[in-house]
């Protein structure tokens, strides 16, 4: 043993892989990789715009990808004397960069920079470094675990269940550590255990590379007590912005919510530096009774009122000047509900404290779907959040609030006179949004068989900046009273006017939509989608046709004007440059490889072939998945918990499982686990939305196990496709094996991406599909490897 290597493990080789030390290694380190890219994605959605939190997955995967790439090119990285000293150096610059990219993210502003003016010369090259900066982390952690699968390849069914094991831990860590210590500081655990995977392989020798991740160790925890009780690992710059004067900071799992004195009083609460709710001083509650967002209250100033998203208590205290019986607000975000109702509720006058006022913490339409309660008024006042959760990231910006199922079940918990009230921004040149709550409001009065849906909705416009619009909506018809109330409301306020009146004074563009017999053709030949979002394609916010993705890019990019829609330039922009990388990093190389790859009468391409269906599948059924069980889990920090920790700690032990099996059990049932993954995909496809349904009022823990029930098996068998095909390499193993990561982890690059682009055209389902169709094609790729198998043993 060379000197370098001195205090390493014994060698390791092909049997050597059954080292325990290496499925540990192996676990920590996918532990803190998908630790540092949910914290990553939750820095980019405060940092940057929210939906460059999908950016963070891709360049996860595409870093991965280099790290394999590069392992394949110095095959001494995996060599049997010097896997030891790899996780060691590699572990250690893992974490080393982990810190380094949470520093750069924290007080790197260059000047010229602000996200909300577009994309000039500072920004772009702003975003250049940055993704720099977080890409580093991936390439290194997937050297690690690349040189990892090939030293160990004998075991590769164990150490890649140790992998995906390592993930789900991971994602269930996330949650605990951004709500105890924030994103930033978060990296410091992640950085940890990155230092820590090295120490796993190296034994007590005085080899010098002993001390390198025990070092790197040393300097993690001497950061987080050297920044404890400063503003080190503290967030200050914002959307390319200083933030200054806070009163309040803390995170959580899908927010970044902190509160600053507003001008004329009162106090902003913001989430995420993006959207803004506010807490109004008592002395100010008198001006809120004639907002936009009061005339269903004031119609029905003796009832009940559900007000969803309430946050600061505008909606709130309204209600309680206007003399409602009940107010029940339904908040996602407990950060704001403590702002609300105890940090800063003197400031409201102890609004939450009446006894007619209930707050729940819930997502609205989870809330409704589990009450048999009926109100008078239901109220939805710009409720958005701009922040993307770890699971909004991979979905972008869909919202279940507004989508025909989610009207529907508004309209089921009115009373027969009852009114639901919607505020959205307003832009008379762009009034897409308004526009889409009249269609959501027709589709969801057309399953209830009404003939003349205009009798049924007004809408009124505030011109005053900013611009709103104010959606009313009832089961029955506006009565003649209830126009000549709402008519003189409109008359004694300044700015407002009637974009739709049963009556006829209104706006011809929504007047159009509300009375037309083919709503399809309006949809059709207006100037962008307002075509009414369904749960199965949720995007209420993607405004932009097909066909016209790269007209809107070319106008609208460099300004930035519809910030909303930026999220769909993005994810393409984000696709084309991941396939030209990943052309660039592996298809070209993989042209001009060593001829080691190939053998006499055996394709690599179908190999490669395989493993870049199951990178592609994975991916776009995960990200799904996800999606689907927000609504029914009732909160998307349940959905990202129970889908990824069910799907890889099930998938690790499928991969465990596979590697134990002997090789003529693998060639048996390999083809039939495809099969069945892809059996499995269009039954989820067609039958979630059924089961939803059924189970949807159950209790928080029956909804979790029957969701651990439905997806433990997909997992199970997911798990065993990688390792399976591994095993069959045989003798190409060592060769291949580096290739294969790289292949899986840049397709499921484009995995992701596909599968979101597929979703905000034709639906989740659609994406559902064509991730199992993957499979489908995985089956064929693995039926087309031909040669004898030497595959090493379990």
């Amino acid at each position: 043993m060379s000197a370098a290597g001195e205090g390493l493990e014994r060698p390791v080789g092909g049997a050597a892989g059954g080292s325990w030390s290496f499925s540990a290694a192996i676990g920590i380190i996918s532990f803190s990789v998908l630790l540092y890219e949910i914290l990553l994605t939750r820095i980019f959605s405060v940092v940057l715009l929210y939906h460059f939190a999908y950016v963070a997955i891709s360049l996860a995967l595409l870093g991965f990808s280099v790290g394999a790439t590069w392992v394949h090119y110095h095959p001494s990285l995996h060599a049997p004397d010097r896997i030891g000293r790899t996780t060691a150096v590699y572990g250690a610059a893992f974490g080393l960069s982990i810190l380094g990219c949470a520093l750069f993210l924290i007080h790197f502003r260059p000047p010229g920079v602000n996200l909300y003016r577009g994309l000039n010369l500072p920004t772009f090259q702003y975003l250049l470094w940055t993704y720099a900066a977080a890409t580093l982390p991936f390439v290194l952690s997937g050297v690690c675990v690349s040189a990892l699968l090939t030293a160990g390849r004998a075991a590769i069914g164990r150490l890649y269940g140790f992998d995906l094991l390592g993930a789900s831990l991971g994602a269930v860590a996330v949650i605990p550590v951004i709500d105890a210590l924030g994103a930033p500081q978060g990296m410091l655990v992640a950085a940890a255990a990155a230092s820590a995977s090295g120490l796993v392989l190296v034994g007590r020798g005085r080899g010098v590379f002993k001390l390198l991740p025990a070092g790197m160790l040393l300097v993690v925890v001497a950061t987080s007590v050297a920044s404890a009780g400063t503003s080190a690992l503290v967030l200050r710059f914002a959307k390319g912005r200083l933030e200054e004067g806070l009163l309040f900071e803390q995170w959580n799992s899908f927010s970044r919510v902190t509160a600053v004195r507003r001008r004329g009083h009162g106090v902003k609460i913001r989430i995420d530096s993006g959207a803004a709710t506010v807490i109004y001083p008592a002395s100010q509650h008198w001006l809120l009774e004639t907002g936009i967002h009061s005339p269903a209250m004031r119609l029905r100033r003796d009832g009940d009122v559900l007000i969803i998203g309430p946050g600061g208590g505008m909606e709130v205290a309204t209600a309680a000047r206007l003399g409602l019986r009940t107010i029940t607000g339904v908040e996602l975000n407990p950060l704001v509900i403590e702002l609300s109702t105890r940090r800063f509720a003197s400031l409201a006058g102890g609004l939450y404290d009446r006894e007619n006022v209930r707050i729940v913490n819930s997502e609205g339409r989870s809330f409704l779907a589990r009450s048999s309660q009926q109100f008078d008024i239901i109220v939805l006042t710009l409720v958005d959040t701009w922040a993307a959760t770890a699971a909004g990231a991979f979905s972008l910006s869909e919202n279940n609030l507004y989508t025909v199922e989610g009207f529907s079940t508004y309209l089921e918990h009115l009373r027969d006179d009852g009114i639901l009230s919607i505020t959205r921004w307003y832009f008379p040149a762009r009034p897409s949004e308004s526009l889409r709550l009249v269609a959501l409001a027709r589709a969801a009065l057309d399953e209830t068989g009404v003939n003349a849906p205009n009798q049924h909705c007004v809408v009124i416009e505030d011109g005053e900046r900013p611009p709103q619009a104010t959606l009313l909506l009832k089961k029955s018809p506006f009565t003649g009273e209830e126009l000549d109330a709402l008519e003189s409301m409109v008359a004694s306020k300044p700015g407002w006017s009637f974009l739709l009146n049963p009556r006829g004074d209104d706006h011809s563009t929504f007047s159009a939509l509300a009375t037309t017999l083919d709503p399809e053709s309006f949809y059709a030949k207006y100037p962008y989608d307002v075509s009414p979002p369904t749960d199965e394609r949720p995007f209420f916010f993607y405004s932009v046709r097909r066909g016209d993705l790269w007209n809107t890019f070319r106008s609208d990019f460099h300004r930035i004007p519809d910030v909303t829609n930026i999220g769909a330039f993005l994810l393409v922009g984000s696709f084309v440059a991941d396939a030209v990388f990943v052309a660039l990093l592996i298809g070209f190389p993989l042209l001009v490889t060593r001829p080691g790859l190939r053998a006499p009468g055996r394709s690599v391409a179908p190999v490669l072939g395989y493993f870049a269906c199951l990178g592609v599948g994975f991916m776009m059924i995960e990200v799904v998945l996800m999606q689907r069980f927000i609504l029914f889990l009732g909160h998307p920090t349940y959905a990202l918990t129970v889908v990824l920790f069910v799907l890889l700690c099930a998938g690790g032990l499928g991969s465990i499982y596979c590697g134990r099996l002997a090789p003529s059990a693998i060639r048996a049932r390999l083809p039939l686990g495809l099969g069945l993954i892809a059996g499995l995909g269009l039954v989820y496809a067609g039958g979630l939305r059924f089961l939803f349904d059924w189970a949807i009022g159950f209790p928080l823990e029956a909804r979790v196990s029957l969701s651990v029930l439905c997806l433990a098996p997909l997992g199970f068998l997911l798990g065993t496709c990688f390792p399976g095909g591994v095993r069959l390499l045989g003798d190409r193993a060592e060769a291949l094996i580096p290739w294969s990561w790289a292949i899986n982890g840049a397709t499921s690059v484009l995995g992701s991406a596909l599968a979101i682009l597929l979703a905000m055209n034709w639906g989740f389902g659609i994406a559902l599909l064509a991730g199992s169709a993957s499979y489908g094609v995985a089956l064929l790729c693995l039926l087309s490897i031909r040669g004898p198998t030497a595959d090493p043993g379990p």
